[in-house]
């Protein structure tokens, strides 16, 4: 088939990707776009057979290379004489599609002799967009967090890029003055200076830049900033211009919760929900081209009356998102009473007050009007670190299965890694101790985990319990939770067999490089 997954318009004059030729698949809130007059919006998508007019080329002639889009606020053009001869439509795509254009602009290449029979090419090469890109790197995401906080340890030059089909800048922070602020640990110049580097660098290796604002400490005043309508505008004004500014792809909402506890001292309302969606809209409006995501807990979004969320609450966030990053990680931490898993896929094993995996919160998304193929699955990069009380591992058995992953564990948490938190105060004001997180990479580094980590090293043992579907390593001193290759790999099946969007890292400086490589080999199989 001559369009079958290309981005190929099969029109009658004048071209229109709206009226009475709807794009198949396209995004509701993305049609106002389309129904302005020679407004083309690029996406990957399979054109009906009955839609297309012609699939070979008429007589060798003139065509005109048009570099216009509409959409843009600028444009340009050129001629080209093409010799079509019996080159076939598929030939000609193949043509244009190896040559290196850095525009953002879409070509559109015209038949001129009369008959005119217009046959719309649409390329947009240089910077994917949307689902274009996804196809390009296989139909599922594969996406990273990069820290910003940690630039020093990691700056974008050294991202792992091809690993990834997107990279998300993490993170600006919305101030309660409609302002944006990066990490503290960035001076304004500073912060300037990464996001102009890590563009560049995400655009150099044909990667998605998406902007992430908020996250655990800085989600405060999301609440106040999307409570009225004119908030919400202004809002979206700012983070709007900032990501056309600087080049980014799209943007992530990491509102850590609406409507429910995040740091301690953030802004809350009961209707948070249905303003996020609103707030989404107001996005959307404003650039309908956008890719825009959410990051959702386990346990789903609160409803106003403190209980989950019903889909007519989030309707406008189903409606307005691409993606829904699933923070499937932190299930057991320093606050736990025992240790656990830190990302479970299944809860087989769990005590019913921390009964959260991988399989609920998907079940959870759905429950509350997400589609699968929204919903990205959250790996962690990182592990968490347990003191025991004692070096003797208490086996459990819940339904006739064993596991030895809960154990008593002193209230103190052990100092982690060379990226952990520190001791000191937190954005609230409020005392904070060591997180006792390491690196996943640390753990190899450290001669704790073998390089291929199958097994533990210098007195750790390494265990996988099929309860939850995740390893730990013990000495008896302490127990180590955190994701292996063997894992990730379970993980990234269960996200293609449930027909997922795809998969995500946070962050891009804890998986290993053949943890990061053999999850995407599950994506283009």
């Amino acid at each position: 088939m001559c369009a079958s997954s290309r981005r190929i318009l099969g029109s009658f004059p004048p071209v229109s990707t709206g009226g009475d030729f709807p794009l198949p698949g396209r995004h509701p809130a993305r049609r106002a776009a389309d129904q302005r007059p020679g407004c083309i919006v690029a996406e990957t998508f399979s054109w009906p057979q009955e839609h297309l007019l012609n699939c070979s080329l008429p007589a060798p002639g003139l065509f005109l290379l048009s570099l216009t889009n509409p959409c843009a606020q600028r444009s340009t053009a050129s001629r080209r004489t093409l010799e079509s001869s019996q080159k076939s439509w598929e030939e000609n795509i193949n043509h244009w599609q190896s040559k290196t254009i850095y525009s953002p602009m879409l070509f559109c290449i015209t038949t001129l002799p009369p008959p005119v029979l217009l046959s719309t090419l649409l390329l947009q090469h240089s910077i994917p967009t949307g689902a274009d890109h996804a196809k390009s790197k296989g139909s599922a995401r594969v996406k990273a967090y990069y820290p910003t906080y940690n630039h020093v340890g990691q700056p974008p030059s050294k991202i792992d890029w091809d690993a990834y089909t997107d990279v998300l800048f993490f993170m600006v922070i919305p101030e309660a003055n409609f302002t944006l602020s990066f990490d503290p640990v960035l001076t304004p110049s500073q912060g300037e200076d990464l996001v102009t580097e890590f563009v560049a660098q995400a655009r150099k290796h044909d990667v998605n830049p998406v902007l992430s604002t908020g996250g655990w400490t800085g989600s405060r005043h999301f609440s106040n900033l999307t409570a009225t309508s004119s908030s919400r505008e202004r809002f979206a004004q700012v983070l709007v211009q900032f990501a056309k500014k600087h080049g980014f792809h799209g943007i992530e909402i990491d509102w850590e919760y609406p409507n429910s506890d995040g740091i301690g001292c953030n802004s809350r309302n009961k209707n948070d929900v249905v303003n996020f969606g609103l707030f989404t809209k107001e996005l959307r409006t404003l650039w309908p081209e956008i890719e825009l995501t959410a990051a959702v807990t386990l346990e789903g979004l609160v409803g106003s009356d403190g209980k989950s969320a019903t889909k007519h609450e989030t309707a406008l966030l189903s409606e307005n998102l691409d993606f829904v990053n699933l923070m499937a990680y932190d299930v057991y931490g320093p606050w736990s009473d025992t240790t656990g898993p830190l990302a479970p896929l299944l809860a087989t094993c769990a005590p019913a007050s921390a009964a959260q995996s991988v399989e609920t919160g998907l079940q959870v998304a759905l429950k509350q009007g997400f589609k699968a193929s929204q919903v990205l699955l959250g790996i962690p990069g990182y592990a968490n670190r347990f003191q025991l009380i004692s070096p003797e591992l208490v086996p459990k058995t819940v339904d006739k299965q064993i596991t030895l992953y809960y154990q008593n564990k002193t209230k103190v948490t052990p100092r982690g890694g060379r990226f952990d938190d520190k001791p000191g105060h937190d954005v609230c004001g409020q005392p904070q101790a060591w997180g006792g997180s390491f690196l996943v990479r640390e753990l190899v580094r450290r001669g704790w985990l073998s390089k291929d980590q199958k097994h533990g090293l210098n007195g750790y043992t390494r265990y996988f319990d099929e309860c939850s579907g995740e390893p730990f390593l013990t000495n008896g001193k302490y127990l180590i939770s955190y994701d292996d290759e063997d894992s990730t790999i379970a993980k990234a099946k269960f996200a293609k067999e449930k027909n997922m969007g795809g998969i995500y890292f946070f962050d891009t400086m804890g998986p290993t490089k053949n943890t990061l490589s053999e999850a995407r080999k599950i994506f283009s199989e």
